[in-house]
């Protein structure tokens, strides 16, 4: 376990029907945070969910003073979700972690390293376990990435640690999926500094993720082709 690092970090989590998932989140949360980072915040965007995500939240608030809740009225998006926990948060990394524990948070430790000698942490999966299809899709998407934008990282959907000093000079125009992309691209563009960190991927145990539908898939792609068209 690595020693308690000075450094500060708003956890931040776009939340999407996940009721049976987030528990096991923030009992990770609440172990490995205070023994990496002298303080953190735990902010989750409860993004329009029609389950008991909202309750599950409201519970734990009661017991967990680091945890802050946005709720969305109606589904806006990972990129509105994003927006908002960027300028809600007050410390000075932010962690983007997906809300259904595909991302063990005991990793997060893998990411203090070097602090110093970097912007962004990009984490990357070692262990993909997509279908056919969707090891295609994830192909083709790299590689637009690559060549319309010059962004050369292995795994750039996945999750990542951003000082706030970054995200306070990046504006986030996308609601879709692609927001992510968009911090990475104008980050990229503006000189900051990237590093990438090897870490596992796990099984969704509960739900369906969002980010799989080809409603969802044809959106960001279209996305990405307008961002591109206007920059």
């Amino acid at each position: 376990m690595v020693s308690l690092s000075s450094a500060t970090i708003s956890l931040i989590v776009p939340a999407f029907n996940e009721e049976k998932n987030l528990p096991l989140l923030l009992e990770r949360a609440q172990k490995i945070l205070p023994k990496c980072f002298a303080k953190y915040e735990i902010i989750i965007v409860n993004d329009g969910s029609t389950d008991q995500t909202a309750a599950v939240l409201e519970s734990w608030s009661k017991s967990e003073p680091a945890l802050r809740v946005i709720d969305h009225p109606v589904n806006l998006g990972v990129g509105a979700a994003l927006k908002d926990a960027f300028h809600e948060a007050q410390y000075e990394w932010l962690f983007q972690a997906p809300g259904d524990n595909q991302f063990d948070l005991m990793e997060i430790e893998k990411f203090v390293g070097d602090l110093d000698g970097a912007d962004i942490v990009q984490g990357w999966r070692m262990n993909l376990e997509y279908n056919w299809q969707r090891k295609i899709v994830s192909a083709i998407y790299r590689a637009l990435l690559r060549l319309l934008f010059g962004l050369w990282l292995k795994d750039p959907t996945w999750v990542k640690m951003i000082r706030k000093s970054v995200i306070d000079n990046l504006p986030v125009t996308t609601s879709g999926f692609f927001g992510e992309i968009e911090i990475l691209i104008r980050a990229q563009r503006k000189g900051y500094r990237f590093k990438e960190v090897a870490v596992h991927t796990h099984q969704r145990a509960h739900g369906v993720s969002s980010a799989s539908g080809w409603d969802r898939i044809l959106k960001t792609f279209f996305e990405l082709i307008k961002f591109w068209w206007k920059s």
